[in-house]
């Protein structure tokens, strides 16, 4: 299970038989911590859970208004000098502030508090949940900027910006609806309905092949907006986990006549990439080494390993090029057919 927060800390549930202890052993172990302020007393006093969030170690006897104070950003501490205040303006119900700990590490803290009075009706003491809410603050932060850059790139480039599954499936219809336009559900491949009929299996192919060889997709087409058909250039690039699997794309759409799309090389787009076995299978045809088509290429041994290794992706295009032109200037043509199996030929020597 990973850290709660106030959302989902409900959801754990407790075993039949299990202690108050156990229960709350249990829940504090994932983020979440308690706290009680004394305020006759001018005492705080906190949870093993809490001295996680905070940073230090759990010493219940060395607990202290001081401590936790100082524990706070200076710009979040409440007056705890003046607890009359901080009851009356209830800023110690509902929450959100920063802790430095010990070690410098800043953590943001969201916390819930309830007053108790006492039974001749005087505030008697403050009780409370606090959860670790860094993690959810930072990916939201992620999230915001992200969102923002995509934003910024729509206008400063006239593009559409779009995302998908590892498979290549749209992966927020609601984004993809704005894009668009297109309505209903998008799913397999019935987002092909606003491309132009003659344009479909080009751009499902240009896909496939992406997704075979784990490489940019690139297509020029033709799509519906508003009541005419435009035409546009699409690109996307997979985007990989820390393990190397595909876990998304990124892409975007440009018309054609926009001032962007003027600088893309549609003609890179139209050559299919080399797979590691036709670059060994060319140096078969010509009897060449490693070596040999490294000199050839102008490209160092290494690249020409990694290139010949399946699943490689730390190569540049312009390496990866100068290696093609290499073996097709000596002769090699290099197939892919439209099942996607590629093949390696070599051209009969001129009489």
């Amino acid at each position: 299970m990973g850290r709660l927060d106030a959302a989902n800390v409900t959801t754990l549930s407790i075993q039949e038989g299990q202690s108050p202890g156990e229960s709350l052993e249990l829940i504090e172990a994932h983020g979440v911590g308690t706290w009680t302020w004394l305020l006759d007393a001018g005492e705080v006093i906190w949870s093993q859970g809490m001295s996680h969030i905070l940073g230090i170690e759990h010493v219940p006897e060395q607990q202290s208004l001081e401590k936790y104070e100082k524990l706070v950003h200076p710009e979040d501490r409440p007056d705890f000098r003046n607890p009359t205040r901080a009851v009356a303006s209830a800023i110690m119900t509902d929450r959100e502030y920063r802790i430095l700990r010990p070690n410098g590490e800043l953590r943001f803290v969201r916390s819930y508090g309830r007053l108790i009075h006492s039974r001749d009706g005087r505030p008697e003491r403050l009780v409370g949940v606090a959860f670790d809410v860094t993690e959810t603050r930072q990916a939201l932060q992620a999230l915001h900027q992200r969102e923002g850059l995509k934003a910024a790139l729509r206008e400063l480039f006239d593009v559409v910006i779009w995302t998908t599954e590892a498979d290549g499936q749209v992966r927020d219809e609601i984004e993809w609806w704005h894009a668009t336009g297109q309505r209903g559900r998008v799913d397999n491949w019935n987002r092909l309905d606003i491309v132009h009929p003659d344009d479909r299996q080009k751009v499902r192919d240009a896909w496939e092949q992406a997704l075979r060889n784990r490489r940019r997709y690139s297509v020029a087409c033709r799509v519906m907006m508003g009541d005419r058909y435009v035409p546009v250039i699409s690109r996307a690039s997979s985007v990989l986990g820390r393990h190397g699997a595909i876990e998304s794309w990124v892409g975007f759409t440009v018309r054609q006549d926009a001032n962007f799309a003027v600088g893309l090389d549609l003609a890179r787009d139209v050559t299919p990439p080399l797979s590691p076995g036709q670059v060994r299978a060319a140096r078969g045809y010509l009897g060449w080494s490693a070596e040999q088509l490294a000199e050839h290429a102008g490209v160092s041994f290494s690249t020409v390993r990694r290139v010949e290794t399946p699943g490689e992706r730390g190569v540049r295009d312009q390496s990866v090029a100068a290696i093609r032109t290499a073996l097709e200037k000596a002769g090699i043509t290099f197939t892919t057919g439209s099942d996607g199996r590629t093949g390696v030929s070599l051209k009969p020597a001129e009489a």
